[in-house]
């Protein structure tokens, strides 16, 4: 439904039109109405309408002075000029704007209902021509995206990328995010997926998507409009997983303003985030800078000679303790230090690995490595370099090094007992991540029947419900430690996306709601 503003000082001939003319009939709503061309504008400048009735002679400031004003706003509706007097000066005076309509008083229906269904055909082509633009811009914008995300970067790219946002949205507010989603699940549904995520909950906010090789998807915000509050930007990614499955982690960088000349999309400004994410205790993480401020070039991460001596001899030790040990201690630390580039930590956890599988062979009488042994070490190291966080680097290579001590021979229930209490260690050092029995199974090379049958026979518990108490816990805890955490920030750390469901858990397993937990334990 098209809108109306209808502007004559004279009172019954507004409610003449208003009562008279079939307005709904023709597509059209009166939505405002003046009496001068002064208030006119005030109203204008708070509402927008797609088409103005106007007066020509009216006290104070006249239709064409309005006119005038109207133009120099860069205001596009469409106007309807309305005289009494049939001279054709006022005629040749209306001609130079080119979005008007004229109609001599007395104002006949039939004329009216006429002119607004012409009119309403302009203004539909007129929508259709700009959202074909917008689409087409869009698109051209995605490809630029997508050059910027896969191609080589000397800054030219990035400065031509920002300088097409510039004019295209000179006031917007822009944000900056990436999307890790697994090989085999990025495609047309995943970023469906996402736009509608994103999009179905911003309605003033545009999205580009474009699919960065190996990675996933870089996302784009641009808001013209009023912006999200923060509190409901953590609400809209702590529920992406629940809507977007193939994203296993993400990023999202500060909202900012860019300025002419501006180039706030180089390489440096994606690597950044992307560390972010890579050392972030979490699977997604939101930047809390104001701005985008430059900082310190990352090292390169280099295994001193005592940690390659320390590590070869846990290695040839073969126990699992000593490698969770020692990788929970490695991780910690690159945790806090946050300084050394992603790919030098993903190479140094490799070298871990080739070693590892170079002992195995030595200790088998096989060194060098046969074909097969160094066909599956660098498997296994490619693996690695897919992991887009440190948690999810430390995580395969404890799995990795652990199933590797695993097959030199240990008896069979021993075997049994390793798998459930390194799964129980998975889940708790996962409570926060969407946690999958098929994933699981999948990482210790046995089926989720299998896997689900003896954890119940070990356990005397089905997984689910020892996952749902185990988070249950994991949340009392939290409670207990921190009075300030709020009930989504605690249903976030463990693994629930949503607050009322979690509520509703929380209060199946304990008897209580969180806010009553919360309320017994620091009364």
């Amino acid at each position: 439904m098209y809108t109306v503003m209808l502007v004559d000082d004279e009172h019954l001939l507004r409610a003449g039109l208003r009562k008279h003319v079939p307005w709904e009939r023709c597509g059209f709503q009166v939505t405002l109405e003046a009496s001068t061309g002064m208030e006119a504008l005030s109203l204008l400048k708070r509402h927008r309408v797609d088409l103005i009735m106007l007066d020509i002679k009216m006290p104070g400031m006249s239709g064409f002075e309005m006119l005038d004003a109207l133009s120099r706003s860069g205001l596009d509706a469409h106007v309807v000029i309305l005289s009494g007097y049939g001279e054709f000066e006022f005629a040749r005076q209306a001609l130079k704007y080119t979005v008007v309509d004229y109609l001599l008083k007395p104002v006949k229906v039939q004329e009216v209902t006429e002119l607004l269904q012409s009119i309403r055909a302009k203004l539909e082509q007129k929508q259709a021509d700009s959202v074909q633009s917008e689409s087409q811009r869009r698109q051209m914008l995605e490809v630029d995206l997508f050059k910027l995300l896969n191609g080589s970067d000397d800054g030219r790219k990035a400065a031509s990328f920002a300088e097409s946002l510039y004019c295209a949205h000179p006031q917007a507010t822009f944000r900056m995010a990436f999307a890790a989603v697994a090989i085999d699940g990025i495609g047309e549904h995943a970023k469906t997926a996402l736009s509608r995520h994103f999009i179905g909950a911003m309605a003033d906010a545009g999205l580009l998507i474009a699919e960065e090789h190996g990675f996933g998807y870089g996302l784009l915000f641009v808001m013209d409009g009023e912006q999200a509050s923060e509190e409901e930007w953590q609400q809209l990614v702590m529920s992406l997983p629940s809507s977007c499955p193939q994203v296993r982690a993400g990023v999202f960088g500060a909202s900012f303003r860019q300025s002419a000349g501006a180039v706030p999309f180089a390489a440096d400004f994606h690597a950044r985030l992307k560390r972010l994410l890579f050392y972030s205790r979490y699977p997604f993480e939101i930047e809390r800078h104001a701005a985008y401020v430059p900082e310190q070039a990352p090292q390169r991460f280099e295994w001193s000679a005592a940690e390659r001596d320390e590590w070869r001899a846990v290695l040839l030790s073969q126990n699992p303790e000593d490698v969770r040990r020692l990788l929970s201690g490695w991780c910690r630390r690159l945790q806090e230090e946050r300084g050394f580039t992603i790919e030098s930590v993903k190479k140094a956890g490799g070298q871990l690995l080739r070693s590892a599988y170079e002992l195995r062979e030595e200790r088998s009488g096989t060194s060098p490595m046969l074909h097969s042994a160094a066909s599956e070490a660098e498997t296994s190291v490619q693996e690695l370099h897919r992991a887009v966080r440190l948690q999810e680097l430390h995580d395969r290579l404890v799995l990795r090094l652990t199933s590797m001590f695993a097959q030199s021979g240990e008896p069979v229930k021993e075997t049994k007992r390793r798998i459930i209490l390194e799964l129980q260690q998975y889940v708790h050092e996962h409570l926060a991540d969407p946690v999958s029995l098929t994933d699981i199974a999948v990482r210790f090379g046995v089926t989720h029947e299998y896997l689900s049958t003896l954890f119940k026979r070990e356990e005397k518990v089905n997984f689910l419900q020892y996952l749902k108490q185990a988070r249950m816990n994991r949340a009392m805890d939290i409670m207990k430690r921190d009075p300030r955490q709020k009930i989504y920030e605690v249903a976030y750390q463990v693994g629930y996306t949503d607050a009322k469901h979690f509520s509703k858990v929380f209060r199946e397993c304990t008897g209580l709601t969180p806010k009553e937990f919360f309320e017994k334990v620091h009364e």
